[in-house]
Order: C-alpha cells, then structure tokens, then sequence
C-alpha cells in the first residue's frame, strides 16, 4: 500500500525532475 506521504514525494521529486 502507498501512503498518502509518500504519494506527495514522489510528486514533489516528478515536479522536480520535470
């Protein structure tokens, strides 16, 4: 299962990556 944090990392390191 993802957790909701980690969901927002990883949305946060594709934003940065973009």
């Amino acid at each position: 299962q993802t957790s909701k944090r980690d969901i927002e990392l990883t949305s946060s390191f594709l934003k940065r990556n973009k």
